[in-house]
């Protein structure tokens, strides 16, 4: 819970922000930062000509520094954490069913469907959820390391459950 608190908080993004080896590296930072950079200020510039530049920090850098910390911990979480086998490359990566609303807030563009997305690198993501039905239809879902949902994965991996598969 104190982990979720300090993404929600802010502190994780600062942190991140703080510690990147740009700071350190001035002459690294630049041409990591420009292009990003270049894109957001045409953002605040167009929002600020509409007159709606407070949108730029409620709907951009607020959810980057807060809620975007924390989705990205639970999707890393689901993606990796307490598979079962390292080497097999159907265990060692999962995927976990998303219904609407988490495919909504925390796994958009398929992403939930992370194993097809490391055995198959090159199918478009839109495409994964086929990826997915033929692995299954050839049989290798006995294999496949698969979680029934998000908060399945999170009771494995903080131990308040078993394994999770589908």
């Amino acid at each position: 819970m104190g982990v979720a608190l300090r993404d929600l908080s802010g502190w994780t993004f600062v942190a991140r922000v703080l510690s990147g080896p740009g700071w350190r590296e001035p002459r690294v930072l630049w041409p990591r930062l420009r292009g990003p950079l270049a894109s957001n200020a045409v953002i605040l510039g167009a929002l600020c000509v509409a007159g709606h530049g407070e949108l730029y920090l409620l709907l951009w850098l607020l959810p980057l520094a807060t809620w975007y910390q924390l989705v990205t911990r639970l999707r890393s979480i689901a993606e990796h954490a307490v598979v079962s086998d390292d080497v097999d490359p159907l265990r060692n990566t999962r995927t976990t069913a998303a219904g609407a609303l988490a495919r909504a807030l925390l796994a958009p563009y398929w992403v939930n469907f992370h194993l097809e997305h490391h055995l198959l690198i090159f199918v478009p993501c839109w495409k994964l959820p086929q990826a997915h039905a033929l692995l299954l239809a050839k049989g290798y879902g006995p294999r496949m390391e698969m979680a029934s949902g998000y908060g399945a994965v999170l009771s494995c991996a903080t131990g308040a459950g078993a394994r999770a598969p589908i």
